[in-house]
């Protein structure tokens, strides 16, 4: 491949565009219906829901999106593990 067009060369990065930016991460609505599903009571949604924003909110993949995503792996580790223990889990560092 000797020749400036052709190759990776033209690849285009798509996770710019405002179309993809939810696309690698969760929005605050689909952190609620996680929690929905998993069956946590309002009074568990209103303590868990701030500590996600707090942690692992917002990114943007694209400059012109106004809304953020959840850091997907973050927010469902900390989900699953309340859900199985009802607490938070505690760095030990």
């Amino acid at each position: 491949m000797d020749s400036p067009t052709s190759g990776f060369n033209l690849a285009d990065d798509v996770t710019r565009y405002s179309y993809f930016n939810e696309m690698c991460g969760f929005t605050e609505n689909e952190v609620i219906e996680i929690m929905d599903t998993l069956e946590f009571s309002k009074e568990e949604k209103k303590y868990l829901l701030p500590i996600t924003r707090e942690y692992y909110d917002g990114y943007k993949f694209s400059i012109d999106e106004v809304n953020h995503v959840y850091n997907s792996n973050m927010c469902l580790y900390l989900l699953s593990y309340y859900s199985l223990l009802k607490k938070i889990a505690r760095n030990t560092n």
